[in-house]
């Protein structure tokens, strides 16, 4: 929500996937990602949703 206009603002979004150990290194990585990709587009905010898996190859 626009805090000045209080009203619902709608933009087309990307997906990132990103696979990861888990590991504060890894948190540091996505947070230096979130950080540039908000300050390059301006954006207020960008969020993030993390989902534990397992996989192989």
């Amino acid at each position: 929500m626009n805090p000045i206009t209080h009203t619902t603002i709608r933009e087309p979004g990307k997906v990132l996937v990103a696979v990861l150990p888990e590991s504060p290194d890894s948190l540091a990585a996505i947070r230096r990602i979130r950080s540039a990709h908000r300050l390059r587009f301006r954006q207020q905010a960008v969020g993030m949703t993390a989902t534990p898996a397992c996989g192989s190859f």
